[in-house]
């Protein structure tokens, strides 16, 4: 403390006296003679220091300037270490961030607006929008227990400064706001990939390329997860709402980017072969699917829906759900029904859940389609690198299988080992197959059960429909077949007579 406070007149010279202090008076002394302008007295200085557990305790007792104190500690050398706060850092620094993200995406935008018209690069602005590289300086952290705002806004300029971009945070912004723009480039979207699907098969078809599998899929979901990467927030032309198109789901190898038959060289007779219409895969198991409600759309569910199910639900998206946090917090609920009750004793306060009608295997997947698409736009705008892995995938990786996950449009792609639920290969069919987990409690699920006291009818049903599906999935092998289970096989497995896991 004294190395602070003394400052130029603290030498080792001072150091040894300090430390060959026989008592406390002489303690006084010396603090007396090499800090005569304490702001306490001697006597209360070693008081405080007796009192203090570490250094900064008495640093802040004694108000001293934090950068003053730590430069006092790095000159004592070993065993003496400048104190730091770099989560504090980053949480103050994140909040004066987030308050102004707005204006620093204004001036982002600006500036890559600018490149769009002219036809330039823009894929830098899908990077510097996620502001992941807006850092606290680390040269803040021996100068500042928590940097000053001034600090903090000299940082945001240099960072807007490096991207290119106008510095000033309080002006307005001229560009229409991101939500109108989305909404221009998803409308420019919707018209332009249902063109471009006939123009990609005949243009395949006419010169012998294989179409990328993207373009077997839910086009307008991979496309509209542009909003994702940031793109979406300028005007796009044509030309780069192409690329952007190329980018999601692949281009043909030697296509011109293009969405005019006449620059692809295709006629009247090309457009007509590919039209022709092709056998959907697959169909629903049992009654004939129901609907699902999506915003203010009424959908209906099954396999050759999940096209129009993840379109529908990437509209839904909007900006006030892009921009969440992702952070939780509780509150008290207020305002919930109370029970009526016998009595005079008040009830206490409870959740009151609604019951609603059991969803068949169609609606299950599509709402989980519905969340995965939510998921992946939310994570996509908030993250540079996002890859969706299954626990099973990452244990083959691991001893060197390449695994293939089966989407709700069919396989990524064709090589590797094709996993997924027993739903997902409706429609497919391979040489070998392995359905693993085929046990009791699994198939069924346990839950079934439930009903066969109190809905008979209901119980057939549900074991219907868990052994249709299990005969789904048994039927995809066309040559060999392995099934395993922990535990009790599955009941549907028994009449077959196997006592081990296969």
């Amino acid at each position: 403390m004294l190395a602070c406070l003394a400052a130029d007149d603290w030498d080792e010279e001072a150091a040894h006296v300090l430390g060959r202090a026989a008592g406390e008076r002489e303690l006084g002394e010396i603090i007396d003679r090499y800090a005569p302008g304490l702001p306490v007295p001697s006597v209360d200085l070693v008081a405080l220091a007796r009192s203090s557990t570490t250094p900064a305790e008495l640093r802040d007792e004694l108000r001293l300037d934090f950068r003053q104190f730590n430069d006092a500690l790095a000159s004592l050398g070993p065993g003496y270490s400048p104190y730091s706060y770099p989560d504090l850092h980053e949480q103050v620094f994140g909040d004066f961030v987030r308050a102004r993200s707005e204006a620093v995406l204004d001036r982002l935008r600006e500036r890559y607006a600018v490149a769009a018209h002219q036809g330039e690069d823009i894929s830098g602005y899908a990077a510097a929008r996620g502001l992941h590289d807006l850092q606290p300086d680390p040269d803040w952290l021996p100068r500042f227990i928590t940097p000053s705002e001034e600090a903090m806004r000299s940082r945001v300029q240099e960072w807007l400064r490096a991207h290119g971009a106008d510095d000033d945070l309080e002006r307005p912004t001229g560009l229409q706001p991101v939500d109108r723009l989305r909404a221009l480039n998803a409308s420019a979207l919707d018209e332009l990939v249902p063109t471009l699907v006939p123009l990609v098969a005949a243009w395949c078809r006419r010169h012998a390329v294989q179409t990328p599998a993207g373009w077997h899929g839910a086009m307008l979901l991979e496309c509209s997860l542009i909003d994702g990467t940031g793109l979406s927030d300028l005007l796009l032309s044509e030309e780069q709402l192409l690329d952007a198109v190329g980018r999601a789901v692949g281009w043909p190898v030697g296509m011109p980017h293009a969405a005019d038959p006449a620059r692809l060289g295709l006629t009247d007779k090309d457009l007509a072969q590919a039209a022709a219409p092709s056998q959907a895969p697959g169909g629903s198991i049992g009654a004939a699917p129901r609907a699902i409600t999506i915003g203010d759309n009424e959908v209906r569910v099954g396999r050759d829906q999940f096209s129009t199910i993840a379109d529908i639900a990437s509209r839904s998206i909007d900006e006030c759900f892009l921009a969440q946090s992702g952070r939780v917090r509780l509150d008290t609920v207020a305002g919930l029904p109370q029970p009526r009750r016998r009595g005079a004793s008040p009830a206490k306060p409870r959740i009151v859940v609604a019951k609603m009608p059991q969803t068949n295997e169609d609606q299950r997947s599509a709402i989980g389609l519905v969340g995965e698409v939510a998921a992946r736009a939310w994570l996509l705008r908030h993250y540079t690198d996002v890859r969706w892995r299954s626990e099973v995938a990452s244990r083959l990786q691991e001893r060197g299988i390449t695994p293939t996950e089966i989407t709700p449009e069919g396989p990524r792609k064709a090589e590797g080992v094709h996993i997924g639920t027993m739903y997902r290969f409706k429609g497919l069919e391979y040489q070998r197959m392995i359905i693993a987990g085929v046990s009791e409690g699994l198939v069924p699920r346990s839950s079934v059960d439930n009903w066969e006291r109190t809905d008979s009818a209901r119980h057939k049903r549900e074991l219907q429909r868990a052994r249709s599906l299990l005969f789904v999935a048994v039927t995809r092998a066309r040559d060999a077949l392995a099934i395993s289970w922990n535990g009790e096989p599955s009941r549907f497995l028994k009449p077959l007579g196997t006592t081990e896991s296969i």
